[in-house]
């Protein structure tokens, strides 16, 4: 893999909800629950539009198609884990197509997928890169990625691949649930040829958007344009799709009602860690909820002065996995976090 990396500008993070302006995406806040089922409606491509800030997306007009379920689960695990040894999260897409990933403080890592009915493994020697931590807006990379793999004929091939990727725009998200705040676009441009023994190529050219919210780990919205066509192909394959994360409870509702902003560093975390938050002035309860949704955490935060506070985590003995810290205040407010326990 080689990677070119442009680091994010420097922003300044306020954590009081309503001026919260900027966004730094962390591994912790893309590493997505293992076992939770996500539904996914795809619908028609529209054009994304320029980039930029404060801008407005206004998405509320989405239609609510029959919904695609995904899982993620532990792919050292999975049958395919010896094919991806470096890979620690696969995406199970259904029946038994899985993508496989690499989740690491640096970066999300696309290791290649696997389909046993489908006669289908795809092992990328070189990963590609589609993700670099810490991530905000203005944040670029490039990559080359690929490797040998065999097709659906049984034939061997072998993919090249280039990817160049940057932070465009950020701004705001009226979905058909809610208005969500603070969304960043990533915008992701590919060319790359798969060749087989045999047969020809074909090459793709793929530009794609994506828009994150911290805390949720999959894209609220995503824009799929791709041309392709080669020598191993009759016509074209040419092709367009969007799609949007419907609002399951665990995993976007807990952002469009956040009215506490929060942060926590470090994350992913071992034996301690700080979380700030926007004081609301009143009595927080604090909770730190597993992946199940068991409370392994719970304490009382005394009353505080309006402003920035900061509350000492101890983690130890706390088993390593994803964990969401819940601060509720007594006049209902809620705030929630994403950390990763190492």
């Amino acid at each position: 893999m080689r990677i070119s990396y442009t680091p994010p500008i420097l922003v300044l993070l306020l954590l009081s909800a309503p001026l919260l302006k900027a966004q730094t995406l962390q591994v912790g806040d893309l590493t997505p629950p293992l076992g939770v089922p996500i539904a996914v409606h795809y619908i028609d491509y529209q054009p994304p539009g320029p980039g930029g800030t404060g801008l407005t997306w206004d998405f509320s007009a989405f239609p609510t198609t029959e919904p695609t379920a995904t899982t993620f689960v532990d792919a050292t695990q999975s049958t395919y884990a010896a094919s991806f040894p470096a890979a620690n999260i696969a995406e199970h897409l259904g029946d038994d197509f899985y993508d496989f990933y690499g989740y690491t403080a640096a970066g999300i890592d696309y290791f290649g997928m696997a389909s046993a009915s489908n006669n289908v493994l795809m092992q990328y020697q070189n990963p590609q890169r589609t993700m670099v931590f810490p991530c905000s807006y203005n944040t670029s990379w490039q990559d080359d990625f690929g490797g040998p793999w065999t097709s659906s004929t049984g034939a061997s091939a072998h993919t090249y691949g280039n990817t160049s990727i940057t932070v465009d725009a950020m701004g705001t998200l009226i979905m058909p649930y809610g208005t969500v705040e603070n969304v960043l676009r990533v915008s992701t441009t590919t060319h790359d040829s798969d060749t087989f023994a045999g047969f020809g190529y074909i090459n793709y050219f793929v530009q794609r958007q994506d828009y994150y919210k911290l805390g949720v780990p999959r894209p609220l919205v995503t824009f799929f344009d791709q041309v392709g066509g080669g020598t191993a192909v009759s016509g074209d394959l040419n092709g367009n799709f969007g799609a949007w994360l419907e609002d399951p409870a665990l995993l976007v509702r807990e952002v469009v009602d956040n009215a506490i902003g929060m942060d926590v560093m470090p994350n992913p975390a071992h034996g301690h860690a700080s979380l700030l938050f926007g004081n609301t002035g009143v009595q927080l309860e604090l909770m730190l909820i597993d992946a199940t949704g068991r409370i392994v955490r719970n304490m009382k935060l005394d009353r505080q002065p309006l402003g920035i506070a900061k509350q000492d985590l101890d983690l130890n003995g706390i088993p390593p996995g994803l964990y969401t810290i819940q601060l509720t205040a007594a006049n209902g407010q809620k705030g929630m976090k994403k950390l990763v326990v190492e």
